[in-house]
């Protein structure tokens, strides 16, 4: 037949799995990961003995070779993996992984695929590389002559499943508009996640830097006289912006060699720069490099 072939729709008796896992594929970008925080998180056992721990969950596994997804629940509420003794005089890593055996014929239920296991480690040889087709869950330091294993051994390396239309970037860098950014990463990339505190109790001048202090909310702290020169305009993208803010007393911003601000908007002169900006306390000053050896400021707040 030709045409549109509709591989998922109500009715359809002859779904394949193919079919299925199209749709993950679909919203995926080929990472693998957990779907929920407490999904296989390995912890020690109880009591403490030489083993781990991993509880029930849920992972999608992407295996390139196979340009395919597999959707692997573990159960079990407490899977138990021995760690063999280390007697070799050296530290030695383990890894605990999931592994996908694709040579496997599962039943009908679909087990008999997937496996919680430990790769065991070389003493003295570092962690060791992830083996094809396995995901790795988390790493074990096994220390000579240890006789159990606690958390403070045991070393998270899971990862959320990302959806491909979700940008997790925090410096939003692809400045796209095909993904929506994550939660996390908007608060990451947000102007004030972060701020530089200038505090002194005497006269003093912080001389700002970019992009060390570009983008971020910058508060001239208690000192009488304590003022922030700006970097030269040649030292910053055009369009990089400043926030300042005095919190109290005589706090100015000055400019960098001969470079020349402007007052933008109210009040503002664009045909007389002034060479230094008093500060009133608490309003934010933003200073935007305009390139040519020019700062543009207004009063944000």
């Amino acid at each position: 037949m030709s045409g549109f072939q509709t591989t998922i729709i109500q009715g359809k008796t002859n779904h394949l799995d193919v079919d299925l896992m199209a749709i993950v594929k679909d919203l995926f970008d080929g990472n693998s990961g957990i779907v929920n925080t407490s999904d296989l998180l390995v912890t020690q056992s109880d009591p403490l003995a030489m083993s781990v721990t991993v509880p029930a969950g849920v992972i999608y596994h992407y295996i390139s070779s196979a340009a395919s997804y597999y959707r692997h629940k573990l159960a079990d509420a407490a899977t138990v993996l021995n760690i063999d003794a280390n007697s070799s005089g050296s530290t030695r890593y383990d890894l605990v992984c999931v592994k996908t055996d694709l040579t496997a014929t599962p039943d009908a239920d679909g087990y008999g695929v997937a496996t919680p296991l430990i790769v065991k480690g070389t003493p003295g040889g570092g962690v060791p590389s992830t083996p094809a087709n396995h995901y790795k869950i988390a790493e074990v330091e096994v220390d000579d002559g240890a006789s159990s294993i606690a958390n403070a051994k045991i070393t998270d390396r899971r990862t959320m499943i990302q959806f491909a239309k979700v940008d997790t970037d925090g410096t939003l860098a692809a400045n796209s508009n095909s993904k929506i950014a994550s939660q996390k990463a908007v608060k990451t990339y947000s102007r004030y996640s972060s701020i530089y505190l200038g505090i002194n109790s005497y006269s003093d001048t912080q001389i700002l830097t970019e992009p060390v202090d570009g983008g971020k909310l910058i508060l001239l702290g208690t000192g009488n006289s304590f003022n922030a020169t700006l970097p030269a305009v040649s030292a910053c993208a055009s369009g990089e912006i400043f926030d300042i803010c005095s919190q109290a007393g005589s706090k100015n911003v000055i400019r960098a060699g001969s470079d020349s601000i402007y007052k933008y908007g109210t009040g503002g002169d664009v045909n007389n720069p002034v060479t230094s900006v008093a500060l009133t306390a608490p309003a934010i000053y933003r200073f935007i490099c305009f390139g040519g050896g020019t700062w543009l400021y207004y009063i944000v707040s």
